[in-house]
């Protein structure tokens, strides 16, 4: 049985889940790696956007203003203070796009609301727009003006690179993820079978279990792209409903006489 024909069987009756365990170990590793492409792609984005708004610091670099980060927190050194004209407070900024603010993390959002840079860094975090929130304890190799600007210098060369070789680390991160989801779901469903007379080989059903995930999968990804974490809620129904409709249809034992 293809790979395409396994595939169409998830979107059928429930009764035909059993067949699943037909599939060639080759599609069903085939199939863990779609489902991690699909989960990466959301943070990946994430990740090409801050590269690309790096890349736009490249033009300005000469207006970066001296920094440090000490225990994870930005110090400004002799910076300018400037007063924008439609906002109350006073702010470090080099541009419309870019902003350096030393103030609390309040002020700070309140200044990225209105505002509106692409890239902010703050007391704390980087600020991608308004939605992603980078702490400087996951960007160790910012620790002043000069190795932004090599930080800066490199992704411009290399960006392609660096972009595959981050979404191949994430691929992997959502790959190692799945696996352990589907060896968890399936552990639990084993115990049910055999509470319910069901015949149940595990490898078989570890299988199946991993093509069940493909719908839990999509509506998770929804979820990721939304932030909405009612997605992520009604992605575990889904999948206990479709291992509960798995076991009910599995065939029964034989009893053992004894």
């Amino acid at each position: 049985m293809n790979y395409l024909k396994l595939l169409k069987r998830v979107f059928k009756h429930p009764k035909q889940y059993p067949m699943l365990r037909t599939a060639k170990l080759r599609y069903v590793f085939l199939h863990l790696l779609i489902l991690s492409c699909i989960l990466a792609t959301t943070p990946m984005s994430t990740y090409k956007y801050g590269i690309d708004m790096l890349k736009s610091i490249s033009n300005d670099k000469n207006a970066i203003p001296e920094f440090n980060i000490v225990s994870n927190e930005l110090k400004l050194d002799n910076i300018n203070t400037q007063k924008n004209n439609e906002y109350k407070n006073q702010i470090n900024y080099i541009n419309k796009n870019i902003l350096f603010i030393e103030a609390n993390d309040n002020e700070t959002i309140e200044a990225i609301s209105y505002l509106k840079p692409d890239i902010t860094f703050s007391k704390h975090n980087i600020y991608l727009s308004e939605s992603v929130k980078i702490p400087y304890s996951n960007l160790p190799m910012i620790t002043d003006k000069k190795s932004l600007i090599q930080m800066i210098d490199i992704f411009s060369k290399s960006s392609f690179f660096y972009l595959a070789l981050i979404y191949l680390i994430l691929v992997m991160i959502q790959m190692v993820s799945i696996i352990f989801k589907t060896i968890f779901i399936t552990s639990i469903a084993y115990v049910f079978a055999i509470i319910m007379h069901r015949k149940f080989k595990y490898m078989n059903t570890l299988k199946i279990s991993t093509f069940l995930l493909t719908i839990p999968t999509f509506i998770m990804f929804l979820g990721n792209i939304s932030l909405n974490p009612l997605f992520i809620v009604l992605s575990w129904c889904i999948i206990v409903m479709l291992m509960s409709l798995l076991i009910y249809y599995l065939p029964k034992a034989k009893p053992i006489h004894k």
